[in-house]
């Protein structure tokens, strides 16, 4: 909505010299004072430049922000792809949280066929020292995350070896072909405690951020069951091979839990 400020030129004319007027003699009665603004009407009528400038009605736009805006927040349309930019270094003291995402017209991944497929393909990533996937879990387009690596280098490799994996296991599964990913994967440093608290949270538990059906619980599509830091459950682990690799990190074994243990009721945001 814009503010509309009506601005009478004429009428501002004839207070000015009626104000004049009036403060230069006082001793004008209101007889005199009627007989002014009549002249100086008539006056200002007669003159065509005054009068082509007539009644203007100026529109004064006052932007607004954030909220007050049509339409605020992030722009709806395609999720844009992670930038062809140099990646931050790695640290081997913190963990990384990666998101894998697939293209639009990739089938389903939470699916019992593509979940059992996918622990193997982590079993056959694993058992290296310089690049361990300590947590998972599987949503309808993406695949969450938490892996402890030595380097850029190692996470880079490791993850090579993981996304060819996972290509050709999608395009197997769904009979399909072509290219799989919604380009580059998302690599993100959690570096403090509370950051790797919100992280297993946020992995762990991102079946009910999603508000997937069924999602009281642990999530039978990710590393749950393996998990030790539940607040409110004490899973029994599951009778298959584990695959995910434990955590050797301190942030990742002791530093996360100063702060209050998981509960499987938790809304990640």
């Amino acid at each position: 909505m814009s503010w509309v400020v009506v601005c009478s030129q004429r009428a501002f004319g004839v207070c000015c010299v009626v104000g004049f007027v009036v403060r230069g003699a006082s001793w004008i009665s209101h007889l005199n004072l009627h007989c002014v603004c009549g002249f100086v009407i008539d006056l200002i009528e007669g003159c065509p430049i005054l009068t082509n400038m007539g009644t203007q009605q100026l529109v004064l736009d006052l932007k607004r922000r954030g909220w007050q805006q049509a339409g605020p927040g992030r722009p709806r349309g395609k999720r844009a792809k992670v930038a062809h930019r140099r990646r931050d270094e790695v640290a081997a003291s913190c963990p990384v949280h990666v998101t894998i995402r697939v293209k639009e017209d990739v089938p389903r991944l939470r699916c019992g066929r593509f979940v059992r497929a996918f622990r193997q393909m982590l079993i056959a990533c694993g058992g290296r020292d310089d690049f361990r996937v300590v947590h998972h879990s599987v949503q309808h387009n993406h695949v969450h995350l938490l892996i402890e690596a030595k380097d850029k280098l190692a996470l880079a490799n490791g993850m090579n070896c993981l996304n060819s994996r996972i290509a050709r296991g999608i395009n197997r599964i769904f009979n399909r072909t072509g290219s799989v990913f919604h380009g580059r994967y998302h690599v993100r440093a959690v570096k403090t405690p509370r950051e790797v608290r919100n992280a297993l949270a946020y992995v762990l538990l991102n079946h009910r951020h999603h508000r997937e059906a069924n999602c009281s619980g642990i999530d039978r599509a990710s590393s749950g069951a393996w998990f030790t830091g539940w607040k409110d459950v004490f899973p029994t682990p599951p009778n298959r091979p584990c695959e995910v690799s434990p955590p050797r990190t301190w942030l990742l074994t002791v530093g996360w839990r100063k702060h209050p243990l998981i509960s499987v009721t938790e809304s990640p945001g």
